[in-house]
């Protein structure tokens, strides 16, 4: 199956989620349609789309929910944008003061996406947060078992777009994926899961799971010298996301990217009230991952671990995600956090310049191993009180002011306290890290292994279609396995 669709005249408008662009096989409003053991190749636009009307009023508006869809045992390669795409964009602010048609029941919602192979996608129009599934103003779907490979996009979109609030994008999970080989070096800014969903949470009490997951070499134009292509990226105010026991290996930015802002305060049963913060305000929650290998460019834009910032080093506010059980193997030139220009970006300083004591105020890191073979002791970036940037050993990051550890005596009530730790996990070689990853000996003290297990069956379980080489569309600026 393919399309027929051209570039308009004027010129294609690109966007974030690709919104301009139609679908080879489009289903709007309906429900109980299942595509079984199905191509869909050589597409100008999407591949396939299970969506809501636009309407909110009118004779030829149908008040309907497009529900219980299933896209099963199928190959969808050669697309000239995505492959999937379930929901719409939703409008923004300035374009609707009311639902715009979109509510909890008219949203699309219960898509079963599983067992497919989805390759060879952007060819002509890349976006950086569809490259091969994009679940914008939708619901309580289900993407397991699947593989993406060869996107020039990002891997998965879980939200719309970034800030927008009148969407409906909750209860999704994503699980037991394979993301590889994502970007290819054809554009900047995307991630293999790039979370967009403010606006779903500020009706409902539950986020996103993204959970179990293989993602690996995640590259970006990196002669651009730009944003990296990131291995989690939870974007613009997202909330009440929940990331664990997922592999993330060799990216070209940062292997987790948290860019998100604090606003009003909503009920997340996954993760509010925050015990530690003042003011009981929502997270993420990133927890039991394996990221290992980034590469750090010219700019020193890549690194393992990165929040937002701007150049003086302010970034988001109070404790928008806590990073907890972790292993993190880096491989900057000081430590595990990213930084720019070798200057600070992990301020504790507020707006007004005042500083908090502890930086605990910011920060929720806790019970994570780091490692290095390059450096006999890591140095963590932060602020003294004046607002200098300052550079401190582990030790201290947990023991003083400065600490980032809250919970070191074993008495954090979200999952257990335990110190975090420099020290080497015992990584299965040769060629770590290989698909076929594994601790071996003794976990590092405080590390919960539970559920790593987990990432072996990553990827089709049972694959029916297999697709062909497809030839680049763009130039690729691809990096060497040793370049991360």
């Amino acid at each position: 199956m393919g399309d027929n669709y051209v570039t308009p005249w004027a010129g294609y408008p690109s966007e974030e989620g690709q919104p301009n662009a139609p679908a080879a096989l489009s289903f709007v409003n309906s429900s109980g349609i299942n595509i079984d053991s199905t191509i869909i190749a050589h597409t100008s636009g999407w591949g396939l789309e299970f969506r809501n009307d636009n309407c909110s009023s009118g004779a030829d508006c149908v008040a309907k929910a497009s529900a219980d869809n299933a896209l099963t045992n199928s190959a969808l390669y050669d697309i000239g944008t995505s492959a999937l795409r379930l929901g719409r964009m939703p409008p923004s602010s300035a374009q609707d003061s009311g639902s715009g048609g979109n509510t909890d029941l008219k949203a699309t919602q219960h898509t079963n996406v599983s067992n497919n192979l989805f390759a060879s996608t952007g060819r002509l129009y890349p976006g950086g947060e569809a490259g091969c599934i994009w679940i914008g103003s939708s619901l309580g779907n289900t993407i397991q078992y699947n593989e993406c490979s060869d996107s020039y996009g990002g891997g998965i979109s879980i939200g719309p777009k970034s800030g927008y609030q009148k969407h409906f994008n909750y209860d999704n999970v994503v699980q037991h994926n394979n993301f590889h080989d994502i970007g290819r070096g054809v554009i900047d800014d995307f991630g293999c899961v790039h979370f967009a969903n403010w606006g779903g949470v500020q009706t409902h009490d539950t986020g996103n799971r993204f959970e179990s997951n293989i993602c690996h070499d995640m590259t970006d134009a990196v002669a651009d010298n730009k944003q990296g292509g990131t291995g989690i990226y939870i974007d613009g105010l997202s909330q009440c996301d929940t990331v664990k026991y997922n592999l993330v290996y060799r990216a070209s930015g940062a292997l987790y990217f948290n860019n998100t802002k604090k606003t009003a305060p909503s009920t997340c049963s996954n993760s509010c009230p925050d015990p530690y913060a003042p003011d009981g305000g929502c997270k993420n929650i990133v927890s039991n991952n394996i990221l290992a290998y980034s590469y750090l460019n010219t700019n020193n834009w890549g690194g393992a671990v990165k929040r937002g910032a701007n150049d003086t080093g302010v970034g988001d506010t109070i404790r928008t995600f806590t990073f907890t059980h972790n292993i993190v193997y880096f491989n900057s030139t000081k430590g595990p956090q990213w930084l720019k220009n070798n200057t600070g970006s992990w301020s504790c300083l507020f707006a007004d310049g005042s500083f908090p004591a502890p930086c605990t105020t910011y920060f929720a890191f806790y019970s994570n191993a780091y490692w290095s073979p390059n450096l006999p002791s890591p140095l963590f970036a932060t602020t003294d009180v004046t607002g200098s940037a300052v550079f401190v050993g582990l030790a201290k990051w947990q023991a003083n002011s400065l600490s980032s550890d809250p919970g070191e005596d074993g008495s954090d009530p979200v999952d257990g306290g335990g110190k975090s730790v420099y020290q080497d996990p015992l990584f299965k070689s040769p060629g770590f890290p290989a698909d076929n990853y594994r601790l071996t000996g003794s976990a590092p003290p405080g590390f919960d292994t539970v559920g790593f297990a987990n990432t072996y069956t990553a990827g089709r379980n049972k694959p029916v279609i297999f697709a062909p080489f497809v030839s680049p569309g763009f130039p690729l600026q691809l990096l060497s396995p040793t370049q991360y």
